[in-house]
């Protein structure tokens, strides 16, 4: 009796952690063919980013530790993907999601930081994102894993073009220093 139940523990917490290792699959392809009308532009509006610009993605609103490189296919430069991503298929380990999850992915673009956050906050940078998020069903084994879903990719997302992070007005930053001299002599008095 008491193995049983002892067998019959370890196969409940076995099947609780199985259920807790869900992943996906995603490609990171925003084209298909290195001419859809979907790319990421400079900040002049006419030239394609290359591959001195990085591409982070969101999942349902939550940045993916990855960080890309435009006009890239997988190690080698490929002019003719300037504007977009094409990283092959990555495998996204996940607490929630699995193949055949329903899923919002955005795409953000940066340079001139390590990522697409810091590059918010860092005067010259450039950053940009797309207007909104592409719905798609993510790829891989489902949470039973008794059935895959076909990897989805990118290519539908919309293209963007950057803008560049400004340095404040110097009348802002005059108040700022007048304010810190206000708070300095009062705090002597």
């Amino acid at each position: 009796m008491k193995s049983t139940a002892v067998l019959l523990l370890g196969v409940l917490l076995g099947l609780s952690a199985y259920s807790a290792r869900a992943n996906y699959d995603l490609q990171v392809a925003t084209t298909t063919t290195g001419t859809s009308p979907n790319a990421v532009f400079d900040v002049d509006g006419t030239t394609k980013v290359d591959n001195t610009f990085f591409g982070q993605i969101t999942v349902n609103g939550t940045f993916l530790p990855n960080i890309f490189t435009f006009g890239q296919n997988g190690a080698t430069v490929v002019p003719g993907l300037n504007g977009y991503l094409s990283a092959g298929t990555i495998n996204v380990t996940s607490a929630t999601l699995f193949g055949g999850s329903s899923a919002t992915i955005q795409l953000y673009a940066f340079k001139g930081a390590s990522d697409y956050t810091t590059a918010t906050t860092t005067i010259g940078a450039k950053i940009g994102s797309a207007a909104s998020g592409i719905n798609v069903t993510l790829g891989g084994l489902n949470q039973a894993a008794d059935n895959t879903f076909t990897v989805p990719n990118l290519a539908s997302m919309s293209g963007f073009t950057m803008s560049t992070v400004v340095v404040p007005e110097p009348a802002t930053i005059a108040l700022g220093l007048f304010g810190a001299a206000g708070l300095l002599i009062r705090r002597r008095k």
